[in-house]
């Protein structure tokens, strides 16, 4: 059984070096998924067989074809896997709502796309078929024209970008820039022509990143105090109360005051200088009063 199965899709792995038609990458795509799937089940397969040889001290089987048509069919499943991917991907990012994208995400898998398709165009399979290559060179040149567009996706859909910053290029570029679940990158693109003004957006996105440092900080900063109590003991000779363990207290408060004393001179401060002042004098008190329990 195991062998007709494998020779049936040997057969099928064979048929691909004909299927040169660009506009049915679905369906070949989807040919490739199941070809792979049943490969990967073949080889998990002869591991099981080898294992059972082993357990009854029989010769072990070398399952070379198995391995070896893996190997071979790599190239062809990458090339229509990652072409299938990368126009899938392409609608969403161009037609999909611009609000939703994952800008790590986008950049991620546009690096993967094209380092994919480029390693299909030196594999031997794909650069001697001519249909082939020029199928992948199709794909490369789609997804090397998308690079310009992606400082665009990087910096305005950071996670610290805020309305506060959308403003800031309204008025900067002269345009009314208030994306939502309606604008696509493609609306950014052929109405607004933020394409041209990709410095303009990398400054800004500096700008985003700074500022979003800051307000991280911050939160982490407050957060790390929350549920933090003081400990108290009795004190045997006066019948009072003193503080105990206060030294993870204390080293924490000063490493929050000059965490907080570095934001208070950065230069993107602005947006958040009365919080940081604010937690500045908090910080300085708790130190004040700390000082006075223990001198008591």
């Amino acid at each position: 059984v195991f062998e007709s199965e494998f020779k049936h899709v040997e057969g099928q792995v064979a048929t691909f070096a004909g299927l040169t038609e660009l506009h049915q990458y679905r369906s070949i795509s989807a040919k490739a998924k199941d070809i792979s799937e049943k490969l990967s089940e073949f080889v998990s397969r002869s591991r099981d067989f080898n294992s059972k040889e082993k357990m009854m001290e029989l010769a072990i089987t070398e399952y070379f074809k198995v391995k070896a048509l893996q190997k071979k069919f790599q190239p062809y499943d990458d090339l229509w896997t990652t072409t299938n991917a990368w126009r899938q991907s392409e609608k969403v990012w161009y037609h999909g709502p611009f609000l939703n994208l994952d800008s790590t995400a986008v950049l991620g898998k546009h690096s993967l796309y094209e380092k994919t398709i480029k390693k299909c165009l030196k594999q031997k399979l794909i650069r001697d078929n001519d249909e082939l290559a020029d199928i992948a060179g199709v794909i490369l040149a789609e997804i090397r024209k998308s690079k310009p567009h992606l400082p665009l996706v990087a910096n305005l859909r950071h996670t610290g970008m805020r309305p506060r910053h959308w403003t800031a290029l309204s008025l900067q570029l002269e345009e009314k820039l208030k994306p939502d679940q309606s604008t696509r990158l493609l609306d950014l693109i052929e109405i607004f022509s933020l394409d041209d003004h990709v410095a303009e957006i990398v400054e800004l996105g500096e700008v985003c990143k700074k500022e979003y440092a800051i307000e991280t900080a911050l939160k982490t900063m407050k957060s790390k105090w929350e549920g933090v109590e003081f400990t108290f003991g009795s004190h045997e000779a006066t019948g009072s109360f003193i503080l105990k363990e206060v030294e993870d207290i204390t080293n924490q408060l000063d490493e929050h005051i000059i965490q907080t004393q570095t934001m208070q001179f950065s230069s993107f401060k602005k947006v958040f200088e009365e919080e940081i002042q604010q937690w500045n004098d908090k910080l300085r008190m708790c130190t004040d009063v700390i000082e006075q329990w223990l001198i008591l």
